[in-house]
């Protein structure tokens, strides 16, 4: 296995992992009464995520890394990764609006609105 395979592996198994906990936490927050906005794009986003993840593995598998664009790569995945951690239970990769709840104004949410576009 390259090493370009193997962190296609890693980020592979990363996005698997997000569509579980953002199911799960989907479930719940529905269960407490929040709406889902903007539902007809959902299935266009997930179509371009996984063409993203597939072109990759059809045409990166055998490519050098790039050690810079690995530390940007690196860089940003701990962005999100704070943008996860900050929302808890109430990331999804959806757009959830739970009525009533106060907006999250924390972590990267104290600079800018919407941090997970950005990334």
């Amino acid at each position: 296995m390259t090493f370009a395979a193997f962190i296609l592996a890693l980020v592979t198994m990363q996005r698997l992992g997000e569509l579980v906990l953002a199911r799960h936490n989907t479930r719940r927050l529905r269960a407490m009464g929040a709406v889902e906005v903007g539902a007809d794009h959902y299935p266009l986003m997930i179509t371009m995520h996984a063409a993203w993840l597939v072109s990759l593995w059809l045409l990166g598998t055998d490519q050098e890394v790039d050690p810079w664009l690995l530390s940007g790569f690196v860089l940003l995945q701990g962005l999100r990764w704070w943008v996860l951690a900050t929302l808890g239970p109430r990331w999804t990769t959806r757009i959830i609006i739970l009525p009533g709840a106060p907006l999250v104004a924390d972590g990267p949410y104290r600079y800018i609105s919407h941090p997970n576009y950005l990334v």
